[in-house]
């Protein structure tokens, strides 16, 4: 014989609520229990906020112009993620921190180099700094005005 459901809809507007102000569900369940009584799994409360379409998780809304203000952000300005995300909050852009770091790696907009490729990218970043001494355009440059330059010439170099 199945067990009968669960009614959380007298309590959907408060669950939603919790849930939405970083309570845990663990919390919830415990909340539920102690104020009403209602004995609910936290599994029953997850797949009730399923079925409400409720999620903390932030849809990162991908398009060309996001991601030219990132490589944007990224190079010229130079930014953090955490920069990079207030700004785009500012500009009205959906995108949480993992949605940010997910784009900014498909567009090879990497803050590290692996062990295995550092040797390559030195000898590329040589090769560059002797280019731009022929020119004589850095001759006289101090170190982070060195970084912003190479920035700005979309070079991934580090300080």
């Amino acid at each position: 014989m199945p067990r009968p459901a669960i009614n959380l809809d007298p309590y959907k507007e408060e669950i939603i609520e919790l849930y939405q102000n970083d309570i845990t569900r663990d919390e919830i369940v415990s909340y539920l229990l102690s104020s009403y009584n209602v004995n609910v799994s936290i599994d029953t409360l997850q797949r009730r906020l399923n079925t409400w379409d409720i999620s903390k998780r932030i849809r990162t809304d991908d398009s060309s112009q996001l991601r030219a203000r990132i490589a944007t952000l990224f190079f010229e300005c130079c930014a953090s993620d955490e920069e990079i995300l207030y700004i785009l909050d500012q500009e009205g852009y959906t995108i949480g921190k993992w949605g940010l770091r997910r784009l900014r790696k498909k567009l090879g907009l990497g803050r590290r180099v692996s062990r295995f490729d550092r040797e390559e990218a030195d000898q590329r970043l040589r090769e560059i700094v002797q280019e731009e001494l022929d020119k004589g355009s850095i001759e006289g440059y101090g170190r982070g005005f060195l970084y912003h330059h190479f920035r700005n010439q979309m070079h991934l170099v580090s300080r």
